[in-house]
């Protein structure tokens, strides 16, 4: 189990976070995202525009690491990160590991709201945490938006994953999990916290 090897974590106090986020300071946001979660890694922005689609774009996604989704499933509306992951990327917990380069592209609209920017780079790092664990379920969408919700995201996943206005039916659900299975492993991961404040 992995909960026994990583734990769960107190939700990571935000206002820091999301204030160096709304000025400019994606950088350092993206260190304490990444501090959280446990890796010391130095994670290299490129940032691709909306029209990254076009067959001439150089700077382009080439899979669906994070997609935006509605209530009947996936949405052609596109990736907004995607996440390389090198071959000799280090063991968890190696020395190499410190300051390890890695790439991350991100589609420019997802800086707009600091709550699910935090929440798209905290999936991307918990899969590179995943395969420097060299983890059977290192690819596996659904298990990564759970890691990051157990390694102290429960608030910004909870606050990020749905942004939009209901009056206008126009709500975009960001990650993988659907509704049922968010309200399920967002209550089993607080119920753990909760044992483990009284223990």
């Amino acid at each position: 189990k992995i909960e026994n090897s990583l734990g769960i974590k107190e939700p990571i106090s935000t206002e820091k976070l999301y204030s160096l986020i709304g000025n400019g300071k994606t950088k350092e946001a993206i260190k304490l995202i990444a501090k959280q979660i446990g890796l010391s890694i130095d994670i290299i922005i490129t940032y691709v525009s909306d029209d990254y689609s076009k067959p001439s774009s150089h700077n382009q996604f080439y899979s669906t690491d994070v997609v935006n989704i509605n209530e009947s499933g996936y949405d052609n509306g596109g990736i907004v990160a995607q996440v390389t992951i090198p071959g000799n990327l280090p063991l968890y917990s190696s020395p190499t590991l410190n300051n390890f380069p890695i790439n991350i592209k991100l589609n420019k609209r997802s800086i707009k709201n600091p709550v699910t920017f935090t929440m798209i780079i905290a999936h991307e790092i918990s899969h590179i945490l995943l395969y420097s664990l060299r983890h059977p379920q290192k690819k596996n969408e659904f298990f990564t938006d759970i890691i990051a919700i157990m390694l102290g995201f429960q608030d910004v996943f909870y606050n990020g994953r749905k942004i939009g206005n209901s009056k206008s039916a126009k709500i975009t659900t960001y990650g993988y999990l659907n509704d049922n299975q968010f309200d399920f492993a967002f209550e089993k991961i607080l119920s753990i916290l909760e044992k483990n404040r009284e223990r």
